[in-house]
């Protein structure tokens, strides 16, 4: 963006139809690798097990276990997509933060990580 020297404080107008922008995204701690699908819908359960599928999909050629850690929205606890993330246990899990923002990691993900070391 071109602003002239004398405008000290830019002021950028937007369409106003456009309320937000919507994306999912994974980064692999190893080397800081970012994946990322924008949704231009809703984020629901269905748009959520897309992501998650496509995750599996990169995240499958190394051949590492994957531990997703999410927050606790709704759709991440979703029925619809429960099966499949049980079938693919515990090559591919998915973990929630504790409902408690003070706690980062929880006792589980802890044994998940502890258990990978070994």
């Amino acid at each position: 963006m071109w602003v002239p020297a004398e405008v000290k404080d830019p002021i950028l107008l937007h369409a106003p139809t456009r309320k937000s922008v919507g994306y999912f995204g994974a980064v692999r701690l190893r080397d800081g690798k970012l994946l990322t699908k924008r949704e231009e819908k809703v984020f629901d359960a269905e748009t959520f097990w897309q992501f998650l599928k496509l995750l599996r999909q990169v995240s499958s050629r190394s051949g590492r276990r994957v531990a997703v850690i999410s927050d606790n929205a709704k759709y991440h606890h979703a029925l619809l997509h429960r099966e499949w993330r049980q079938q693919l246990e515990p090559r591919f899990a998915l973990h929630f933060l504790p409902h408690k923002r003070n706690k980062i990691i929880t006792r589980k993900i802890g044994s998940f990580i502890g258990a990978g070391a070994q």
